[in-house]
């Protein structure tokens, strides 16, 4: 072989001198930048080309050597194994042993003085394969080495300390201390010492423990467990164990054949095991009894019992005895037979429809119980109660109403029954059989029917009379029927009916009923309650067919009959509110319709007033001031009927307050008179009755609510007569207006009256609430409608009209020579912060315009006034891109006029045009726009 060193100079390529150079190429791979530089390299070339000489001599030198031969293992164990080899040349001095782990590990040396060729390498760990070489020491070195390989054997041995624990028997626990070394299983063989099949068991090498099942009882067992390695079998360990003996208690403990003397048999299920005795225990439960001891063969399994006192309850036990010692005992309880009686006196009380109550005089002797059978002579349904001795009453159930039972009360003994104490009863009717109903009531008839008696019912006697006294009808009915018409009875009368079942014995439990035939006049319809509060509610109906009179209404609290209250309304009321009621009270209402020739049955409803009253929220002030010269006498036709009621009164009374404060009230300006109305109209207060606003505010929060009913046409006649008149008041050259609230239909004629008071120039307002007749409203009102007539559905509305009311009467007020608006209204000339406003004045001049402005989003309005021959003005100082409300009003001295009304938006701000940089230097510039 060829030893290549490699010499790069300048731009060799030092991979391929690796490829041309023999390994390694730290020793033998040199590059320098040009030939100059050879003098840095030339040394360690040099010294690394006389080592490779050296090594190779000494290579030489040693493959002359001869090395021992015929290398081989004997003796192997888990940590030893011999090693022996044929002798080198003879002038060999010693051999040096070198081994270690052929996977890696430390190298450990022995040394062999010759001829010695054999040596036991000690202390190895166990299956684990070394690498062994051998060399032959020589004076000139060493011979070449002679190598092989061996494995050492697995830990091979015994469990120890084998012990039985936890012996049932049928099974115990073997345990031992583990084999040495790494076993793969443990085979636990056994076997009955006394001979028998051979069994084993195998388990995981890294267990301790295991049990052994399904053994002999009272059996010694020899028990080896052998480890099992992977190279084969260990050393056995032995030893010996035994199950325990089968130890039990019998079962199904018996007594049977007992009489009324001295004897009675007891029976039992064997117990398991060996059993060589039975040991029966006898004892009388009585204070004081004897025990009594006797024992049998253990393979039998009943005996007699004898001797023994009559009608005596005995505690009784069997218990097994083996050859280790009793086993557990069976307890049970028998009891000799004793005479039987019967109970007596026996006592049927508190029968209803479903139960009959029953009692007795206690049997004699020791009676466990009592049975009671009851069985229908109507039918063959049967039953029976049990009560315990010491019982001698009980309640029989879920019974059929109307029927007839036989009892039988029997005493219960440990021996028996003894004879029954019999008798019979008969259960009442059910609530719904005793009660004839009554339904399909005419003037002159009606149907009573009532539900099937039990039993072969012959027939039905009907017998009826008026309960104020006549002469009573009799009827018979089929017993397949169970209703009947009663005819030729007179209207408007109440009978009482009854209705008795007869059968072949006599008569049955009686049915009873009573009617009342209907009243030739018709009651209203679909009543309604509503509107509770704390003391009132409302009562709706619908009107009762014919020539209706009135309505009476008599109202009372459930269940107190005594506290009846009661009103009337008129023909054309259909509504009213019940007053002073008690809080959180549930009321009865009857509503009757009142004839020429008596009264309708009672429509009836039900209502229950709360415990207070919510609260109500005031109408709103309309903000308005009418402010004007003129002069107007007002006259308010205020309904105070019953279909009102006081809480919506205070509504009303809120309503007028808002209306009136709005005038300049004084003998020179508006004056305001109120009448209120029902059955009978009333004047309040006078035209001329209050001087100031404060006097006629006072007085309309007191005004008292009146109550009856709604007679609108004479009321309107009633102002007419008495309020629009000079002695109280009234002024001529005033305007007029009225104004009527009212929540019904009138009772009387409207037309005439409304008529009238458009031939006296007087403006009439109708305010319709609730129940208002919108048609009547419009026949009472001023044209248009649309200006003198409002109806709201609830009372509670009114605040949805208090502003265009206010308005308009302001506007009536005023009278058609009231001041004119401007008109024409026209904005111009927006910027960001101001626009234009311009208008055309009014026919006649004005001192001077009133010009309102503020944001349609909100705010604070704002105004200027400008002279009256001036029509135009520019508002500034307004917020840019904003939309404003714009009002113009006329003004003449205290006199403003209506406003004339626009909108406009103030233009944006608008952004920088046209900007110019110029003079531009290293740190300034100049701008423009």
């Amino acid at each position: 072989d060829v030893e290549i060193f490699a010499v790069g100079v300048k731009d060799a390529v030092r991979s391929e001198l690796e490829a041309i150079a023999t390994p390694p190429t730290a020793t033998h791979v040199y590059t320098v930048e040009d030939f100059d530089a050879f003098q840095r390299i030339s040394f360690e070339l040099t010294q690394s080309i006389w080592l490779r000489i050296e090594q190779e001599l000494k290579s030489i030198k040693v493959k002359s050597l001869t090395p021992p031969r015929d290398l081989s293992f004997a003796e192997v164990t888990s940590s030893s194994f011999r090693v022996s080899w044929s002798p080198a040349a003879e002038d060999a001095i010693a051999y040096l042993v070198n081994y270690t782990v052929a996977l890696g590990g430390e190298e450990f040396v022995v040394s062999v003085p010759a001829p010695t060729t054999s040596t036991v390498l000690t202390n190895l760990f166990p299956k684990t394969t070394y690498e062994v070489r051998v060399v032959a020491e020589y004076p000139e070195g060493e011979s070449p080495p002679l190598k092989g390989e061996e494995t050492t054997l697995e830990v091979r041995g015994a469990p120890r300390n084998l012990r039985v624990t936890d012996e049932t028997t049928d099974s115990f626990k073997v345990g031992w201390t583990p084999a040495p070394g790494n076993v793969l299983r443990y085979r636990i063989a056994y076997r009955p010492v006394a001979g028998g099949e051979r069994k084993e068991v195998t388990v995981q090498g890294n267990e301790r423990a295991t049990t052994l099942y399904n053994l002999f009882p009272d059996t010694k067992y020899h028990v080896s467990g052998v480890p099992e390695y992977q190279s084969g079998p260990g050393t056995a360990l032995n030893g010996n164990g035994a199950t325990e003996e089968v130890v039990g208690e019998p079962k199904n403990l018996r007594v049977s054949e007992p009489t009324t003397s001295t004897a009675m048999r007891l029976t039992w299920d064997k117990a398991p095991g060996k059993v060589q005795r039975y040991l029966r225990n006898l004892h009388s439960r009585s204070a004081g009894g004897d025990i009594k001891e006797v024992t049998v063969k253990g393979d039998t399994s009943t005996t007699v019992l004898k001797e023994l006192d009559p009608g005596t309850a005995y505690t009784l036990s069997v218990n097994p005895l083996y050859a280790s010692g009793a086993g557990t005992a069976v307890t049970g309880e028998g009891a000799t037979l004793q005479e039987r009686g019967s109970p007596r006196d026996l006592i049927i009380k508190d029968i209803t429809d479903t139960t009959i109550g029953t009692s007795w005089t206690a049997a004699p002797g020791m009676v466990r119980g009592y049975r009671i059978a009851w069985q229908s002579l109507f039918d063959d349904k049967t039953g029976e109660n049990h009560v315990p001795g010491d019982t001698t009453n009980t309640v029989l159930r879920n019974l059929d109403p109307e029927t007839k039972y036989r009892l039988s009360v029997y005493a219960n003994y440990a021996s028996g029954e003894g004879d029954p104490l019999s008798g019979e009863a008969t259960t009442e009717a059910s609530p719904d059989g005793k009660i004839v109903k009554i339904s399909e009531e005419t003037e002159t008839t009606m149907k009573a029917t009532w539900q099937p008696a039990p039993g072969n019912v012959l027939n039905y006697r009907v017998v009826y009379r008026p309960r104020a006294g006549g002469r009573q009808i009799v009827a018979k009915v089929p017993p397949a029927v169970t209703s009947t018409v009663l005819r030729r009875l007179t209207p408007l009368t109440t009978y009482d009916i009854s209705v008795i079942p007869v059968y072949k014995e006599g008569d049955g439990k009686t049915r009873q009923g009573s009617g009342t035939t209907l009243s030739p006049f018709n009651a209203p319809r679909s009543i309604k309650t509503s509107e509770p509060t704390r003391s009132t509610f409302r009562v709706t109906w619908e009107p009762a067919p014919g020539e209706v009179k009135g309505y009476k209404i008599t109202f009372h609290p459930e269940g107190d009959d005594g506290y009846l209250g009661e009103m009337m309304v008129g023909p054309y009321d259909s509504t009213v509110v019940l007053e002073e009621l008690r809080a959180r009270t549930s009321y009865k209402v009857n509503v009757f319709g009142v004839f020429d020739d008596g009264q309708s049955p009672p429509l009836i409803g039900h209502e229950t007033t709360t415990l207070r009253d919510a609260p109500r929220s005031p109408i709103p002030s309309s903000g308005l001031d009418c402010t004007t010269k003129a002069q107007a006498d007002i006259v308010l036709l205020v309904d105070g009927s019953w279909s009102i009621g006081r809480p919506n009164f205070k509504i009303v009374r809120n309503f007028i307050s808002r209306v009136v404060e709005v005038f300049d009230i004084g003998s020179d300006r508006v004056q305001i008179a109120v009448s209120q109305y029902s059955g009978d109209p009333r004047t309040e207060w006078q035209l001329n009755t209050h001087k100031t606003k404060k006097s006629l505010m006072d007085a309309v929060a007191n005004l008292p609510y009146k109550g009856g009913n709604t007679n609108t046409g004479s009321a309107l006649k009633f102002i007419l007569e008495n309020n629009f008149r000079p002695g109280v008041g009234m002024r001529e050259k005033a305007r007029k207006i009225a104004i009527l609230l009212t929540d019904g239909k009138s009772q009387d004629d409207i037309v005439a009256p409304s008529k009238r008071y458009a031939d006296e120039g007087i403006e009439l307002y109708a305010v319709g609430i609730k129940n208002a007749d919108e048609n009547e409203l419009k026949e009472i009102a001023s044209d248009p409608d649309e200006l003198y007539m409002y109806n709201v559905a609830d009372f509670s509305l009114l605040t949805n009209i208090v502003n265009d009311l206010t308005e308009n009467v302001c506007n009536s007020v005023k009278g058609p020579g009231g001041l004119n608006p401007p008109s024409n209204l026209v904005t111009s000339e927006p910027t960001p912060r101001s626009f234009r406003v311009t208008w055309v004045p009014p026919s006649q001049s004005v001192e001077r315009f009133k010009v309102e402005y503020y944001p349609v989003a909100g705010g604070r309005p704002q105004e200027v006034y400008v002279r009256g021959t001036q029509t135009t003005t520019v508002l500034v100082g307004l917020k840019p891109e904003t939309e404003y409300y714009v009002n113009v009003y006329s003004v003449e001295g205290n006199e403003i006029s209506e406003p004339l009304a626009g909108t406009e938006t103030t233009l944006p701000i608008p952004s920088v045009r046209n900007m110019n940089l110029y003079d531009i230097g290293t740190t300034t510039m100049r701008v423009k726009w």
